[in-house]
């Protein structure tokens, strides 16, 4: 029981699968009762971001974070933009670092150093 639970804590998001399940439903219907598939429908993949995509889309966070503190402390911003801005980024690298830390197992903090400021 153990080891079934802490598969199931580091498993992907269960809506993901949900996704992945009904499209195949939706396909296999298709050619079941449809006697037809629509190309564009099969082309589509599902794609599970990869660590590397996700550490990537990271660093380009913390990039843009960064260029924001440094419009915003040389004036170059509206404060309200950068609060905006600077709060979508900071939504967005946590989403990123839950999904990073079900995909390698990995549950460290998520608040991120660069922010700190």
């Amino acid at each position: 029981m153990k080891k079934i639970s802490e598969i199931e804590k580091n498993a992907p998001d269960k809506n993901e699968y949900k996704r992945a399940a009904r499209k195949m439903i939706t396909i296999f219907h298709e050619w079941l009762f449809e006697d037809r598939v629509q190309q564009s429908e099969n082309d589509k993949k599902i794609e599970i971001p990869s660590i590397k995509d996700l550490t990537e889309q990271l660093s380009r966070l913390e990039k843009l974070y960064s260029n924001y503190n440094y419009q915003a402390r040389h004036h170059q911003i509206p404060l309200e933009k950068y609060q905006n801005e600077t709060t979508q980024i900071k939504d967005d690298y946590a989403s990123i670092k839950d999904k990073l830390a079900k995909l390698s197992g990995h549950f460290g903090d998520l608040d991120p150093s660069f922010m700190a400021e």
